[in-house]
């Protein structure tokens, strides 16, 4: 067993841990990091995935397909899942339009 899971979710009850904070729709595929010292799995939506966690699965497991849960995916939810980590199609113009705060007068 690793330290990492990716699963459709089972609920909509899950929270991202990660930047967005959003409750995970049921279905949408979470990514999970299971903590060594209490073992709680804390959910990200693939949106908020990080490099350094890219590299933390990558120095654990060896790659994306290795972690737990990814050959229980279909064809489509594999490939959606390796693609959330391709960080560089992530673009950074967008990253910071999202972040701007919207003025109400």
């Amino acid at each position: 067993m690793s330290n990492y899971i990716v699963e459709p979710a089972k609920s909509g009850r899950s929270t991202c841990k990660g930047k967005c904070k959003n409750l995970i729709a049921k279905d949408n595929l979470r990514f999970g990091s299971i903590s060594q010292h209490n073992g709680y799995c804390y959910w990200r939506c693939l949106n908020c995935v990080t490099p350094a966690q890219l590299r933390n699965v990558e120095n654990s497991v060896g790659s994306l397909q290795n972690v737990d849960g990814f050959d229980g995916l279909t064809t489509s939810q594999q490939n959606h899942f390796i693609e959330a980590w391709n960080f560089e199609a992530k673009s950074p113009s967008t990253t910071k339009a999202s972040k701007k705060k919207v003025i109400k007068k």
